[in-house]
């Protein structure tokens, strides 16, 4: 039995990742700092979304989000019954109730049936995730009538009918996990096109 580790999601660091924590340093930004407006910029720019949000985790990204579309006490959310369990975490840390619905065989996704199945009259939104770098067809969950949290994490740099993963979903969510395709060692980001969301998520940040 080899003694060698196989590497999981090398990140790729060097010098210019360096120099940029550098600059940082020496501009004093210990909070969300002009580089971290640019990142939610470029990104939202990216995504062809009207707005991005930073937080500290992709955990973090999502519970956010529940908050801010009001998801708490008496209500449900549909989740994947696979997938990593800050999916869970975050649905029960705004005290909300996780329904746990059946994948698609095909590509490990949620599956639309077993969602249509789930939903009852305390449903009030569902979590979509792509899995393995696979984007679930997030606008066929549309029909549920309830907002689609799309955990886009494993696919970021993907692509669906033309346009970025992060384009899809009532939100879309980021980690930037030291595993994930684009990696800070930590950090999130929701992006939405609802300007009162954004607003209400930035009013909870403060």
């Amino acid at each position: 039995m080899s003694s060698e580790w196989i590497p999981h999601s090398l990140p790729t660091l060097g010098e210019r990742e360096a120099r940029a924590v550098y600059e940082m340093v020496l501009a004093s930004t210990v909070g969300a700092g002009a580089g971290v407006r640019e990142l939610e910029r470029r990104l939202a720019e990216y995504a062809e979304r009207g707005y991005a949000i930073a937080t500290n985790s992709g955990s973090a990204a999502l519970t956010l989000a529940l908050r801010a579309l009001g998801i708490g006490q008496d209500t449900q959310v549909i989740v994947p019954a696979l997938g990593c369990r800050a999916l869970l975490n975050s649905v029960m840390t705004v005290q909300a109730q996780p329904v746990l619905a059946d994948i698609d065989a095909a590509d490990l996704t949620l599956s639309l049936k077993a969602a249509i199945q789930s939903k009852t009259w305390s449903t009030r939104a569902l979590i979509v995730t792509d899995m393995f770098g696979a984007p679930a067809d997030v606008s066929g969950f549309e029909t549920l009538g309830v907002p689609i949290l799309h955990d886009a994490a494993s696919s970021q740099g993907a692509r669906w009918d033309g346009k970025s993963v992060e384009h899809f979903g009532t939100v879309s969510i980021l980690s930037f996990g030291s595993t994930k395709m684009m990696t800070g060692g930590s950090g999130g980001m929701v992006l939405t096109d609802d300007a009162g969301l954004a607003n209400e998520m930035r009013a909870l940040l403060d």
